[in-house]
């Protein structure tokens, strides 16, 4: 069942067995994993940092840029996380000009250094 609302957990490591529903964030070791909010419960790790995602926390909530896309799983589902909560978007395709190749693009121009929010930031 897709989700539409997350909570988020500050943690140093990612305990085990991880909760459906909860991103999990690792200042420590700049990372964020969780499971597919799609509900088919697929490892989904998200790095921080100047080429990866950028995490922003304004004292309640959680957001994540760029999208959170699982291209490499059956689901293929693809999303933003944003204040907790989750923005769902078409399943990754195949198609030239649309899905894999096209969001590819636009996550290496979100992640260009201009475009970039820092930790903490709005």
């Amino acid at each position: 069942m897709r989700r539409r609302t997350i909570k988020h957990q500050f943690v140093t490591t990612v305990p085990n067995p991880m909760k459906n529903g909860v991103l999990y964030i690792s200042i420590h070791y700049d990372t964020c994993v969780h499971r597919c909010f799609c509900g088919c419960g697929e490892k989904v790790v998200t790095p921080l940092g100047p080429h990866h995602w950028a995490m922003t926390y304004d004292g309640e909530t959680v957001s994540l840029a760029p999208s959170v896309g699982s291209r490499t799983l059956p689901c293929r589902s693809h999303y933003f996380i944003r204040r907790d909560r989750v923005r769902w978007l078409p399943p990754f395709t195949d198609d030239e000009g649309k899905g894999i190749p096209a969001n590819r693009r636009l996550d290496a121009r979100q992640r260009a250094p201009m475009n970039r929010l820092p930790f903490g930031a709005g």
